[in-house]
C-alpha cells in the first residue's frame, strides 16, 4: 500500500499543487482555492516528523490531514471498476468443492457450472467502540452482490486491483438493492466485534477485577456486622438496626455493581466511508442442497479477486465463516451462531426465519 509521504505527493499534484521532495519533507505551492480549503499558506513546507519544527506537520493525527476530506467532498465515496477475470481451469475447481463446503446437517451435490458477469461491493467502514476507554479502526468487507457472500478484504489487497476504470459490464447479475443493503448492514457488526475482541476481553477483565474488589469489600462489611450481632447481646431494636444496616450494604453493593456494568459496557458505532463496485466475470457452480424433504439450488462462486471460492453466506448475519447449517423451514444457509438453541425449550431454530424469537415456545432472546 502507498505510504503517507507518497500519498501526500500524489494528492497535492492531483489537486493542482506543486510538490517537490526535499530531505524527507515537501516544498509545496498550493493553488489559491486549495490553500483556502486546507487553511494553509499558498507556499508551505510539509514535514512528516513531529520533531521538525519548520513546516506544517502531516501525520494521521495532524490538523492538516484531518482537513483533507474537505477537498475530497463527495469524491471517492462511490466508484466502479472492471477487473478482468483470469483464465481458470473449471474441472480442477470443481474437484475442490467437496473440500470447501461442509454442512453440519445437510448434503449437497455440485451440478452445472457457468460463467456470469457479476459484481462485488468493496465497502470500507470506520468502527468506534466506546467504554471507559475508546478504540477505533477501519475495516473493509468484500460483498458478493450475486449471492451475498462476504469476506474480509485487507487494505494491502487493493494493490491487486486494476487502477483502470472501464465501461461497466453488460447484464451484470446481482441481488436487488434492498437485500444487498441488508447484508451490508449486518456483516460489519460481527466483523467489528472480532476486530475488537482484545478490547472487549480487556474491558471484561477490568469489570471482573473491579466487581470482585467491591464484592470483597462489601461482603467483609456484612460479615463484620453479622459477627457483631452474634457477639453482642443486642436488644430487639439494636438487632433490627443491624439487620437494616446489612440490607443497606447489600443495596449499595447492587448499585455499585450496576455502575460498573454501565462503566464497562461497550457501545460500537459503525460508519460507512466509501464503496467500490468491482465488476468481473466469475465461474458459478450450482449446488443442490438437500435437507430432509427440502431441496434448494444455490450458486457457489469462485472469486477471481481472492483467487478462491467465496464462503457461503450466513443468510441471517452475513458474517463469513466455515461452519454451516441448513434450516428446516426454507433451507436457509446459516452459521453456527445463527442456528439458535432456545434457552427455554432447547429447540434449534433458524435466525433468518425467526430472528430472536423461538417458534416453539415464543421465548425472545435479547442477546441475539
Amino acid at each position: 500500500m502507498i505510504d503517507l509521504y507518497n500519498f501526500t505527493i500524489k494528492f497535492l499534484r492531483h489537486n493542482g499543487a506543486i510538490a517537490e521532495e526535499k530531505n524527507g519533507a515537501l516544498e509545496a505551492v498550493f493553488p489559491a482555492d486549495l490553500a483556502k480549503t486546507l487553511k494553509t499558506d499558498e507556499y508551505s513546507d510539509i514535514v512528516f516528523s513531529p520533531d521538525e519544527k519548520n513546516g506544517e506537520l502531516m501525520s494521521f493525527d495532524s490538523d492538516l490531514f484531518k482537513k483533507l476530506p474537505k477537498v475530497f467532498n463527495e469524491k471517492g465515496k462511490f466508484s466502479a471498476i472492471k477487473v478482468p477475470s483470469p483464465h481458470i481451469h473449471i474441472d480442477k475447481l470443481k474437484k475442490r468443492i467437496t473440500d470447501k463446503i461442509i454442512f453440519q446437517n445437510a448434503v449437497f451435490s455440485a451440478g452445472e457450472n457457468e460463467e456470469k458477469a457479476i459484481s462485488y461491493l468493496l465497502a470500507f467502514f470506520k468502527f468506534t467502540a466506546f467504554s471507559d476507554e475508546r478504540r477505533e479502526g477501519v475495516m473493509s468487507i468484500l460483498l458478493n452482490e450475486f449471492n451475498l457472500s462476504s469476506a474480509r478484504f485487507g487494505l494491502e489487497q487493493l494493490d491487486d486491483l486494476t487502477e483502470i476504470f472501464e465501461r461497466p459490464l453488460k447484464n451484470t447479475k446481482k441481488m436487488d438493492n434492498e437485500k444487498i443493503l441488508n447484508a451490508l448492514c449486518a456483516a460489519p457488526k460481527a466483523i467489528a466485534r472480532e476486530e475488537l475482541e482484545d478490547f472487549i476481553q480487556s474491558a471484561n477483565r477490568r469489570l471482573n477485577r473491579d466487581t470482585k474488589r467491591i464484592h470483597e469489600y462489601y461482603r467483609t462489611l456484612i460479615a463484620e456486622t453479622l459477627q457483631f450481632i452474634e457477639k453482642k447481646s443486642l436488644g430487639q431494636k439494636e438487632k433490627a438496626n443491624s439487620l437494616n444496616k446489612i440490607q443497606a450494604i447489600e443495596t449499595e453493593l447492587r448499585w455499585k455493581t450496576d455502575d460498573l456494568i454501565t462503566k464497562y459496557n461497550i457501545d460500537i458505532r459503525i460508519d460507512p466511508i466509501s464503496f467500490i463496485r468491482i465488476e468481473t466475470v466469475a465461474p458459478i457452480f450450482w449446488l443442490t442442497i438437500k435437507r430432509r424433504k427440502l431441496t434448494r439450488l444455490f450458486p457457489l462462486t469462485y472469486n477471481p479477486l481472492l483467487k478462491n471460492f467465496d464462503n457461503l453466506p450466513c443468510e441471517s448475519c452475513f458474517n463469513p465463516g466455515n461452519i454451516h447449517w441448513v434450516c428446516d423451514d426454507k433451507a436457509h444457509i446459516i452459521c453456527d451462531k445463527c442456528f439458535k438453541t432456545c434457552p427455554k425449550c432447547a429447540k434449534n431454530y433458524c435466525g433468518a426465519c425467526h430472528k430472536n424469537r423461538c417458534p416453539k415456545c415464543g421465548f425472545i432472546d435479547n442477546d441475539y
